[in-house]
């Protein structure tokens, strides 16, 4: 049985009374023959209707022309490749509403630019192959390569695709070489695959083009980095030949040997277990390459020879991943304006993304080392977080502070390269940990976690709270109690041992309540 075409018109849209029909509906008529696409741009038409208003129309306009005995060349092939769409080109509504199926969804609210493809998972290949063949130059063959993990932001100029292995959803952008960012988030796409917890999105990208020639340098060819001057500064050979030049070489070899050296794999002290990383991942994953905009800057900071070759004296170091216009590339540019507005030292910033802001210069921001290193592979299942250390072991800063995308600093912060290197020595070699402290906001129902924090404002030590009990306050307690100090910035306080330097530099003294 035929399916019958709805040409119903939308009533909002097309407004007539008895005596001017005829004329209203003969200009239209004439109008949609010379730009139908006039019709879809119709106020207060969504999408779907609009879809269904044109397709209808075309099926009149068709059978109008038989009638007369004439037939349209440009418009009759335009309304068969229409015809050849199926009706779930109609955009989707709210996955939360409509989740059945393996097609992707864009609720109203969401400002994504680009259409998801929809149907069944055959329908979607095929298109989405078919956007690629359009897509591919002359340049190389098209590529399919990491551009973000679940629930972080995929910017592509090709095809998306979005799920694990070997089950995916294609996301078409609405022309070819036009810039697609993609939410690759359950809230936004079907969750095509329940509980993996390796779902990430993929960008198609084509070998010489120029979105190609701005990734990350680690997703290119060694070849093609290494002639983009991305210079290689980071890696296991590295680190190895590093290890007799001096006490720092031989101390970073030590802490990377785990991550390089088939050593580790030979006695059942170091031996790994099952969820254990193949060495050459590991091996893989220490490597880091220079942006080619900041080797000039490079050269500068980092020593070129000798004991400290590959080494830089005081650095903050800062690690991120984001689309070139996301909200943590904004964060991760005002974190460095902050460094260069209120220090005098440098900032090295560690991208495990897919691209970067274009706003990130040497012109703008002359003391910003910008590296770039591979994601860890989600099947692997680690956390981005561990990036955090990775970023620390590229810096090879002598004495480093670690900054968060999410966090800015204030005058005086340099002293706490004097306080680092102060109390990280030979017979205490370990990294000064924060303490993520603040754990409660303004409504909390817990009224000592609340004068805990007006204790920290007021520069109170909290060992002063006898009141609240628990692990955080007895080791806040225990810390007080060897004469630490604190200094809060942003949401995150740092603790350091010793004397204090002085109330002008946010440091208070010990309190005689704190003693053992």
């Amino acid at each position: 049985m035929a399916k019958k075409n709805d040409w119903r018109l939308p009533v909002g849209c097309v407004k007539y009374n008895i005596g001017s029909f005829l004329a209203v509906f003969s200009l239209g008529l004439l109008g949609f023959w010379h730009n139908p696409a006039v019709w879809a741009d119709c106020p207060g038409l969504d999408e779907s209707s609009s879809f269904r208003l044109r397709r209808g129309l075309n099926e009149a306009l068709k059978e109008w022309s038989s009638s007369q005995g004439k037939e349209d060349p440009e418009n009759s092939q335009e309304e068969s490749e229409e015809d050849s769409d199926s009706e779930a080109e109609i955009p989707k509504k709210d996955p939360a509403e409509d989740s059945k199926g393996d097609v992707a969804a864009k609720p109203a609210s969401t400002s994504e630019p680009a259409p998801e493809s929809a149907g069944s998972p055959a329908s979607d290949v095929a298109a989405a192959r078919s956007a690629a063949a359009t897509h591919a130059t002359a340049q190389g063959k098209s590529k399919w390569v990491f551009c973000a993990g679940q629930w972080q932001e995929c910017t592509c100029d090709g095809v998306v695709r979005w799920g694990n292995n070997d089950k995916w959803l294609y996301i078409k952008p609405k022309a070819a070489g036009e810039l697609l960012t993609v939410k690759c988030s359950i809230q936004v796409l079907n969750d095509i695959l329940p509980g993996d917890d390796g779902k990430h999105c993929e960008c198609q990208v084509t070998p010489g083009t120029p979105f190609y020639q701005g990734l990350n340098p680690m997703w290119l060819l060694p070849e093609e980095a290494e002639a983009e001057g991305a210079a290689l500064v980071s890696s296991c050979d590295l680190f190895e030949e590093a290890k007799d030049r001096g006490i720092w070489g031989r101390n970073q070899w030590q802490a990377v040997e785990a991550f390089c050296s088939e050593d580790w794999t030979e006695t059942a002290e170091t031996i790994a277990g099952d969820r254990q990383m193949s060495l050459d991942t590991m091996r893989k994953l220490m490597q880091a390459r220079v942006d080619p905009r900041f080797k000039d800057a490079y050269k500068a900071h980092f020593a070129q020879s000798g004991e400290m070759q590959g080494w830089t004296p005081k650095a903050y170091v800062n690690y991120f991943a984001s689309t070139p216009s996301g909200k943590h590339a904004k964060m991760t540019e005002e974190l460095v304006r902050s460094v260069h507005r209120f220090s005098k030292k440098v900032i090295i910033v560690v991208n495990f993304g897919m691209t970067t802001s274009a706003k990130l210069t040497p012109e703008r921001y002359p003391r910003l080392i910008l590296l770039h290193a591979d994601p860890m592979d989600t099947t692997l299942k680690r956390s981005f977080n561990f990036n955090k250390l990775r970023a620390f072991l590229f810096a090879r800063a002598l004495a480093g502070v670690g900054l968060d995308s999410d966090q800015f600093v204030a005058p005086g912060v340099d002293n706490l390269f004097e306080m680092t290197e102060r109390e990280i020595t030979k017979d205490y070699p370990l990294p000064i940990m924060p303490v993520h402290f603040l754990d409660r906001g303004p409504k909390a129902s817990d009224l000592s976690q609340q004068h805990r924090l007006l204790a920290l404002l007021k520069g109170e030590f909290v060992c002063r709270i006898s009141a609240s009990g628990g692990a955080d306050i007895a080791l806040i307690q225990l810390l007080a109690s060897r004469k630490v100090f604190f200094s809060m910035t942003h949401e995150r306080i740092s603790f350091w041992s010793g004397e204090p330097v002085g109330p002008s530099q946010g440091v208070q003294s010990p309190n005689a309540a704190c003693q053992p």
